[in-house]
This record gives structure tokens, C-alpha cells and sequence, in this order.
């Protein structure tokens, strides 16, 4: 409930912010957008590279560099067999419970100012 309470003014304050530009300084408002398209590209950026270690897309690589190199190394594996463990280690999985927050304040960021340029464009300042 309190992520709920969080996200409702991070939603909000653009649109308040941007109406506050329009309405009394429309040299700025172009800044303003730009700071908000970057800020949600940022967002999105770092978001997809946090989804991309969530979903395990470098756990293939490092097992099965671990598996040689402990293929590789003669004494790692007298080690291995002298311990009676197998060669397979524990998986490690990482969570990221904001990651939805993340990437969808970050695409809305985005929409948002992408939608005020078009405007601010074809409409004039």
C-alpha cells in the first residue's frame, strides 16, 4: 500500500510541473522536457539492465565458465572429488522488488515527454 502512495505523486508532479510552465513560463518549458525525457530514458536504462540480471541472462554464462574451469584445473577437481561434492554449485537469484515501479514511472517519464514536445512542436510555444 505504501509503494501505492509513493508512485501517485511521482505520477503527478510532471503533469503539475508542466501546466506550472505553461501557464507562467513557456521559455523553460523546453528544458523541463528535456530533463524529464532523459530522466525517463535513465529510468528505463537502468531498469531493463536491472530486469535483464533478475531474469538470470548471465547465469548460463557463469556456470558454465565455472564448469570449466574447474574442468581446467586438476587440482580443483581431486578437491571436488576428495569432498564427495558434486561439480554443480547453489543457484543465486537476485530480486528486485521496485523493478516494476522503475520501469513503469521510466516509461511514463517517457510517453509524457515525448506526448508535451509533440505538442510544444506542432502548437507552438
Amino acid at each position: 500500500m505504501t509503494k501505492n502512495k509513493l508512485l501517485v505523486p511521482l505520477f503527478i508532479i510532471p503533469i503539475v510541473l508542466l501546466l506550472f510552465f505553461i501557464l507562467f513560463s513557456t521559455s523553460q518549458i523546453v528544458t523541463f522536457l528535456d530533463i524529464l525525457f532523459y530522466l525517463g530514458l535513465i529510468l528505463l536504462v537502468v531498469g531493463s539492465a536491472l530486469l535483464i540480471i533478475q531474469e538470470g541472462f548471465f547465469t548460463a554464462f557463469l556456470k558454465n565458465s565455472r564448469r570449466f574451469f574447474s574442468a581446467v584445473n586438476k587440482r580443483e577437481q581431486a578437491i571436488q572429488h576428495g569432498e564427495g561434492r558434486g561439480r554443480e554449485g547453489g543457484t543465486y537469484v537476485k530480486r528486485f522488488p521496485f523493478l516494476t515501479s522503475l520501469l513503469s514511472l521510466g516509461g511514463y517519464y517517457f510517453v509524457l515527454s515525448v506526448a508535451a514536445s509533440f505538442v510544444v512542436v506542432y502548437f507552438g510555444r
